[in-house]
């Protein structure tokens, strides 16, 4: 009898052992697991800061609407020139600060700048939002961080995740240097 209850003693533990084993091995997930558990996490994301912006507008009263690409665009003041189109070289200026009120280049005042419309040099969303306007116009654009400096920020001004907005005017419209 005690043969039979030292043989079930030595099944049990062992039992025991094996269950303890699975419960602390470490499962890997698959490439395609980590790839869609990503896609989620973005999703979630950009949902988030999404809703922020929403609701940042509602309390600010800002008449702005989302475009396709996911800026929040809205006129300030209608200037009488040309359209924006890709290949424009452009002057600028603008103000820049965080959703929080802050100004991440420690400036509030207007900084003036020159780009080619198509050729990259600032973010995409601002960019984007340029394409909206005219010559003249002064425009606020809600840049998320997507189309922005993403989930790293720019390594010296821009936080990570920070959403954007830009106060922007339109001076000048060159289409003598576009290619």
């Amino acid at each position: 009898m005690s043969k039979y209850i030292y043989l079930m003693f030595v099944f049990i533990l062992l039992l025991s052992c094996k269950k303890k084993t699975e419960e602390n091995s470490v499962q890997f997930l698959d490439e395609k697991e980590i790839s869609s558990a990503m896609v989620e996490i973005n999703r979630s994301i950009v949902k988030r800061n999404r809703n922020h912006i929403i609701n940042f507008v509602k309390r600010t009263g800002w008449e702005m609407t989302e475009s396709e690409t996911g800026i929040w665009f809205g006129i300030l003041k209608f200037g009488n020139g040309k359209k924006v189109i890709e290949g424009d070289h452009l002057q600028y200026e603008y103000v820049i600060r965080l959703i929080d009120g802050s100004y991440p280049e420690n400036n509030e005042e207007n900084l003036l700048n020159n780009i080619t419309i198509g050729k990259g040099g600032v973010e995409s969303g601002l960019e984007k939002g340029l394409l909206l306007m005219s010559e003249g116009d002064s425009a606020r654009i809600i840049v998320p961080p997507y189309l922005g400096h993403g989930n790293f920020g720019d390594g010296k001004n821009i936080p990570p995740g920070a959403i954007l907005i830009f106060d922007v005017r339109v001076l000048n419209i060159d289409r003598s240097q576009s290619e």
